[in-house]
């Protein structure tokens, strides 16, 4: 009998031992999310409250140091960072434009975000930057795009946005078609014999 009561004791304690670990993790995660809060709170007020392109420009990189490491990426969705982050999508500078589509695309390395982002509008932010231009935004946007359909629950909802599908479309089209009126070189050749 002494056995079964050693192994239950030992069961036992090992149970709260474990339940003591994950208890100081919680703790840990909760004091990490506070302080990511408290560094991202000042930033976004900043943000919001400059109309200096060199103080955006310096918040917004500040930010993507912060965004490059999945455990902050909740500290981002609670400090309500992402609707800051979808407005400065349209922000006329290209320095601010791209750090926002590095931050967003960072974001989708958490799967605490994938959703969160759909949800919000990311979408919807970030379509008409797959279209520019230049490469470096268009990269960061379609592949942030590619990243959030990888949750089938966020499928449904981003075909809903209009102009996502028509972008993507887009993209896969050759850089030149011929019209079908337009004569191919080979039939002009066969024309001449």
């Amino acid at each position: 009998g002494s056995e079964g009561d050693e192994a239950t004791g030992v069961s036992a304690a090992r149970k709260a031992d474990i339940e003591a670990l994950r208890l100081r993790r919680q703790q840990k995660q909760s004091a990490r999310e506070r302080d990511m809060e408290r560094c991202l709170v000042p930033l976004l007020r900043l943000i919001e409250d400059t109309n200096t392109t060199a103080l955006k420009n310096e918040a917004t990189s500040a930010l993507l140091s912060l965004s490059l490491n999945p455990a902050n990426a909740n500290a981002f969705v609670l400090t309500g960072a992402l609707r800051v982050l979808f407005d400065l999508c349209s922000d006329r500078d290209p320095g601010v434009r791209a750090n926002v589509l590095k931050i967003l695309s960072a974001l989708t390395e958490s799967t605490l975000t994938h959703r969160v982002l759909v949800q919000q509008g990311c979408v919807r932010a970030i379509v008409p930057h797959a279209r520019l231009k230049n490469s470096d935004e268009a990269r960061f946007a379609t592949g942030t795009i590619l990243a959030l359909c990888a949750l089938e629950q966020n499928r449904d909802e981003m075909l809903a946005e209009p102009a996502l599908v028509p972008t993507l479309l887009s993209l896969l089209a050759p850089a030149k078609q011929l019209s079908p009126s337009t004569p191919t070189s080979s039939s002009k050749r066969r024309g001449r014999a």
